[in-house]
């Protein structure tokens, strides 16, 4: 293909109506993506922290963290305080606090006796005790007070160490920023401009960059449906190693269709697949919730691919403080811990348990070679314990 060629695709792709469109919702000014903070757990929990206080100087009041406490109110299967409380009641003694014992986000309301502890993990994974460890501190420290303690994370996985925590996705409190702001509106109670600005910002971090954003996600596959051509030039010409390892895992696990994988819900982070035998032996198992995955399927095949974090696979179980099947888990892998999301059987899918951002170019071999043998040796393994554990 000639240079002319390439320049005449290249020239589509920019005068499509569709990047326009994807350029109008990530394009602009954008102060937090300026300064760097898109995946930092640290300057997400101290601008949560910031907002939340409602005796901070932003305008917003007590408003969000009155909706930001219903929220983790309703996401609680046994809520310690109903939301109709919380609603009514004068907020304005509330401490918010940051890293107290190392709690990321610390909430005490003394008017209706309220702690909330907030762990924050966008990319990392709490370490074994550290959970625990935290609701010991607060039990502690404030007896005779309603305890809510929150894990906060991007597709609102549940902590693995201990079940007394809620699991709470990042789209919950964009829906929480987004009810203040249109609630400011109705009520002819404008909030700042500045306010306002960083507001919408943030939503936008939390969409682009956090969610797994299904309307954006299908904009891109549109507009690389239509440029492949100049979309794999670009690649071919800066590359984007994470994303490579994505499509190159995505597509081999697509051809495995024939050896009985079934493809679940996936993006550039984790891709989630199921054997069929397994599917089958886990039917009776299913959750409509839509909290995890849309197939509500209790139990995935995850495999993670997050920066700096190594490429692996492992098997999740959606436990929910379901006794079976965290026996389940259990005799799976000794080392399960945890009552809602349960990862067992895991395995580094490169060798040193390294990340794929350690290379230069995608070990493509190395990779398939070992979801081969995790496909091949590990599945059926693990088949066959469950349909034993089963009956």
């Amino acid at each position: 293909m000639s240079n002319s060629d390439n320049y005449k695709f290249l020239e589509n792709l920019l005068l499509s109506n569709d990047l326009r469109d994807l350029e109008s919702r990530m394009g602009g000014f954008n102060v937090f993506r300026a300064l760097g903070m898109e995946s930092y757990e640290i300057r997400h929990s101290q601008f949560l922290s910031y907002i939340l206080n409602p005796n901070n100087h932003h305008g917003i009041g007590q408003r969000l963290l009155k909706q930001v406490l219903i929220t983790f109110s309703r996401e609680a299967d046994d809520p310690p305080i109903h939301p109709v409380e919380i609603l009514t009641s004068d907020l304005s003694d509330a401490e918010v606090l940051r890293e107290r014992w190392n709690i990321d986000i610390l909430i005490i309301v003394h008017s209706i006796k309220l702690v909330c502890a907030i762990e924050n993990k966008i990319n990392a994974v709490e370490s074994r005790h550290q959970l625990k460890k935290y609701r010991d501190y607060v039990e502690k420290n404030y007896p005779g007070y309603n305890h809510l303690f929150v894990f906060l994370t991007p597709e609102g996985r549940g902590a693995i160490n201990d079940s007394g925590w809620i699991s709470c996705p990042y789209d919950k409190i964009n829906d929480a920023i987004g009810f203040v702001q249109n609630d400011a509106i109705s009520t002819h109670e404008t909030l700042p401009p500045k306010t306002t600005a960083l507001l919408s910002d943030y939503q936008d971090i939390i969409r682009s960059e956090i969610m797994d954003n299904s309307e954006l996600r299908e904009i891109c596959r549109k507009i690389y449906r239509e440029h492949k051509i100049a979309i794999d030039l670009i690649k071919e010409n800066i590359g984007d190693i994470r994303y490579d390892a994505y499509e190159l895992t995505k597509n081999h696990l697509q051809a495995k269709a024939g050896q009985g994988i079934i493809m679940d819900h996936y993006y550039l982070r984790r891709i989630r697949f199921i054997d069929h035998d397994i599917d089958v032996l886990m039917k009776r198992y299913t959750f409509d919730d839509g909290k995890w995955t849309p197939s509500g399927r209790a139990c995935l095949f995850e495999i993670e691919n997050i920066p700096d974090k190594p490429l692996s696979v492992c098997l999740v179980i959606r436990a929910h403080d379901n006794e079976e099947l965290i026996k389940l888990a259990e005799m799976l892998d000794r080392s399960a811990r945890g009552r809602k999301w349960i990862r067992v059987c895991q395995k580094s899918l490169l060798e040193e348990d390294k990340s794929v951002d350690q290379y230069e170019t995608v070990p493509e071999d190395e990779i398939k070679s070992a979801i081969n043998d995790y496909i091949e040796k590990e599945i059926p393994v693990i088949r066959k314990k469950i349909s034993e554990f089963l009956g």
